[in-house]
């Protein structure tokens, strides 16, 4: 063989890189484009099998996309039905031109801090799915809610202050009493545990506060009461006297829109589940999972 001779080339076709649009459109096709060692034409199934990865990847990522929108609009349509269950609460601001003269004279005088509870239990008008009939009262001592039923499922909420659970009375009664300004007779345990005197007269400093609603059942004083306070700061809270305790300006509105022989509902406690969920259906002269009241 003459010395001179160029070189043979290398005829096999040298792999080039291609742009992914190009290089898909091509294997798409079905267009073979790479050779084995031997020159032989063997990457059609590869260019195949490639086309169908690429459908099954589109088919997974469409899925995937489908699922995420799935997803995404069940969890709006959850935020619009909890949106739904959320209670809502118009706030009133106390009417002083309920009070009476003496009432206006009395509150001027106060000694105590008169502040304001938190805003969740000022008094408000809210919806109120229980059953109880329009004029009644229902307190919710777990969750320091007191309720005076109005018609078309609403509900005047005033905050309140309960005793603690060993305390605390539940059942249902009658208000068999009410005064204005009323003088307190501790009792003999409250004496002995709180040390106060035997008689505290009415006024502004009266833990009674401005009102008071006695609370009877069988005919007979249960010792419990509906009344004001002079330490509005712990509205909301659960201390060692077992009465409930309003602001003297919302029992005074409350005073106001009873009478006697108003149904008063005291829930259990554990069992305040106002104003959703009620597990009682007690009306007016109906029957009631409370037992009867006389």
């Amino acid at each position: 063989m003459p010395k001179n001779r160029p070189p043979r080339k290398d005829l096999r076709q040298k792999r080039h890189s291609r742009p992914a649009a190009v290089r898909d459109k091509h294997l798409s096709a079905g267009i073979i484009a790479n050779f084995d060692d031997n020159g032989n034409a063997n990457n059609g199934l590869v260019a195949f099998e490639a086309h169908c990865w690429r459908r099954v990847r589109k088919a997974f990522d469409w899925t995937y996309k489908m699922s995420s929108l799935k997803l995404t609009l069940g969890i709006l349509a959850a935020g619009l039905l909890l949106s739904g269950c959320v209670e809502t609460a118009t706030y009133e601001a106390t009417n002083t031109s309920a009070f009476k003269q003496r009432d206006k004279e009395l509150l001027a005088k106060i000694r105590y801090e008169n502040v304001q509870p938190p805003e969740n239990f000022r008094r408000a008008i809210v919806e109120f799915q229980r059953k109880e009939a329009p004029g009644s009262i229902v307190v919710d001592s777990d969750n320091h809610f007191l309720y005076f039923v109005l018609n078309d499922g609403k509900a005047i909420r005033y905050g309140i202050t309960v005793g603690e659970e060993a305390m605390a009375w539940s059942g249902i009664a009658k208000i068999g009493s009410m005064a204005e300004w009323p003088p307190w007779h501790p009792t003999k345990s409250e004496i002995e545990r709180l040390g106060v005197p035997t008689f505290v007269a009415p006024g502004p400093d009266n833990p009674m506060g401005s009102r008071a609603l006695y609370l009877y059942s069988g005919g007979k004083d249960t010792l419990f009461r509906i009344h004001g306070t002079n330490q509005p700061e712990y509205i909301g809270s659960s201390i060692s006297s077992g009465c409930i305790r309003m602001t003297n300006e919302d029992v005074i509105d409350l005073y106001n829109r009873v009478k006697m022989g108003t149904i008063v509902v005291v829930l259990a406690p554990h069992h305040g589940d106002s104003p959703f969920g009620s597990s009682s259906h007690m009306a007016l002269g109906g029957n009631s999972n409370y037992g009867t009241v006389q």
